[in-house]
Formats: structure tokens, sequence, C-alpha cells
């Protein structure tokens, strides 16, 4: 994922929960200060994510 990417689904996210502005505020500050934001390497923190899907009937 690129950071201009992960920046408009975050603001997607803004729209959708404008009451959570001001942690929505840090992770901007934190993307336009960390260049290697997707990195383990990056000490301070890093984004990162995975999910499991399944349906309702547990058919997987």
């Amino acid at each position: 994922m690129s950071i201009s990417l992960l920046r408009d689904k975050i603001q997607q996210y803004f729209f959708n929960y404008p009451e959570e502005e001001e942690i929505i505020a840090q992770v901007f500050e934190f993307l336009d200060n960390q260049i290697d934001c997707f990195s383990r390497s990056n000490l301070y923190g890093h984004f990162t994510g995975s999910a499991w899907v399944v349906d309702e009937t547990n058919n997987w």
C-alpha cells in the first residue's frame, strides 16, 4: 500500500467518524513525519494489518 492510498483511506474513515478527529490528526502527523512508516525497523511505530474473513456459515 502506498502512503497516498493509506491517506485516502484514513480520510474516508474520518468522514464517517468525525468524532475521532484528534486521533486521526495524530495518525496523519505520523504519516507525514515517518518516511519508513510501513517498516518494522521503524522503532517509533509502523502501519501493519491483517484480516481473517469468514462468512456466517463458517465455510471458508
